[in-house]
């Protein structure tokens, strides 16, 4: 599978709340990229991307963007909300239990103030543990 298709079917799962929050969802992802995606990482970019749907304002956008390099993939989530940095990490479980798996999973995350407003989690997934699906 590749991450366009997880993504895509996440985002696909998460339908109802996109529509109940008023939010879009902008896809920004290479069909061919590929890695492997543990069980932690999965579950941990499938908590963002919901907090990130549940914080926006209403007829924000909610952009998710997948960049592969030569010693990683960076998958980053992008949210309209009014949260900072400091907001968006302090009161979130969403957000400390995301943290954890991708440490497990031997995944950096950083979570950054966006220059539109907002907050993006940007996730990087290490070359060592990419591989074609």
């Amino acid at each position: 599978m590749t991450i366009q298709q997880f993504l895509t079917a996440t985002i696909d799962e998460h339908r109802p709340t996109i529509r109940s929050q008023g939010v879009e969802v902008d896809l920004d992802c290479d069909h061919d990229i590929t890695a492997v995606l543990t069980p932690d990482v999965r579950c941990a970019v499938d908590l963002l991307l919901f907090h990130a749907i549940e914080c926006s304002t209403t007829g924000g956008t909610v952009s998710v963007s997948v960049v592969q390099t030569s010693t990683d993939v960076n998958i980053e989530i992008a949210d309209s909300s009014d949260l900072s940095v400091e907001s968006a990490c302090a009161g979130s479980i969403a957000v400390a239990r995301a943290t954890r798996q991708l440490r497990i999973a031997g995944c950096s995350m950083k979570v950054l103030n966006c220059p539109q407003g907002g907050v993006a989690y940007s996730i990087n997934v290490p070359r060592l543990a990419r591989a074609a699906a």
